[in-house]
């Protein structure tokens, strides 16, 4: 999957806690995504 490593690599290189902002903000749009389709 070339897909996910291009914005990794686009990206400069970041500490661990900066890493998890991004995959915080994605689980809480899943849990946003999930209220709507609920709705």
């Amino acid at each position: 999957m070339q897909a996910p490593s291009q914005p990794i690599h686009a990206f400069p290189p970041q500490p661990a806690t900066t890493a998890a902002a991004p995959s915080i903000r994605t689980v809480a749009v899943s849990l946003l995504a999930d209220r709507v389709l609920a709705a």
